[in-house]
């Protein structure tokens, strides 16, 4: 899982809902990271020149999905891209399901 600079830190509302702490989501991230230079320009593309930079390195590493609750700014990344845009529940859920 490679993710951008800043870190960001797991959402506190969806770690409560789903109980589960951010130590395992921390644990988590850092157990699948995978660290990558960002070198893809092909700006614009999304709605948010801020998550352009998310979509990048998501390209990068070729990751298989994008963890956000904004998932409407992220439309066309799937037919595009390949990648798919799931909220911070479904991916928990996917996760557990996986187990």
């Amino acid at each position: 899982m490679a993710r951008p600079i800043p870190p960001v830190r797991p959402c506190h509302e969806w770690v409560l809902k789903e109980r589960v702490s951010e130590c395992d989501v921390s644990y988590y991230l850092c157990a699948v990271r995978d660290l990558r230079e960002i070198y893809f320009l092909w700006r614009p593309f999304l709605r948010d020149p801020r998550d352009e930079m998310v979509l990048e390195v998501a390209v990068g590493a070729q990751a298989s999905r994008i963890v956000t609750h904004n998932v409407r700014d992220f439309e066309g990344v799937k037919e595009r891209f390949g990648i798919r845009i799931v909220t911070p529940a479904e991916f928990l859920k996917e996760v557990r399901e996986s187990r």
